[in-house]
């Protein structure tokens, strides 16, 4: 067993050979164990306060990297995460979305759209959105600058 630790999260990674049967199949494709453990912060409403409170995650791997490689994958992933498909579900309402049509067309629209907006600067999407939405101009300009 390996670990890192930082302040928040403590990441340990297992030999997962050591775990799996040899004739179960998985031995030869899980290669590590890895265990997340964060601490983090929750705003609890009805109380008006902040908890805290410790999250583990578990994660398997056909790679064998140190605790500090993995905690940087893992740490990627969640970047995607954030800037992408959470934009896209809570500020473009993806999730929301009744299409049950061909809902790849509306899904590479919305991805063009955040494209284009992300091209011309735009930190703040919900703003973008807001402020395109109010003038047809400003939206014709975003796109003749791309």
């Amino acid at each position: 067993m390996k670990g890192a630790c930082s302040r928040k999260r403590v990441v340990k990674v297992y030999e997962a050979r050591r775990t799996l049967s040899a004739g179960s199949g998985w031995a030869e494709r899980i290669r590590s164990v890895i265990r997340v453990e964060r601490r983090r912060d929750k705003y609890d409403s009805a109380k008006k306060s902040w908890m805290s409170g410790v999250e583990t995650a578990w994660y398997v791997s056909g790679a064998e990297f140190g605790a500090r490689r993995f905690s940087s994958l893992i740490r990627g992933h969640w970047s995607v995460e954030n800037s992408n498909h959470h934009i896209r579900d809570h500020v473009m309402g993806e999730d929301a979305s009744r299409i049950r049509r061909n809902p790849g067309v509306f899904m590479r629209l919305r991805s063009w759209a955040l494209n284009i907006m992300r091209a011309n600067g735009a930190e703040n999407i919900r703003l973008a959105i807001y402020k395109n939405s109010l003038s047809f101009e400003n939206l014709t300009m975003l796109m003749k600058s791309c």
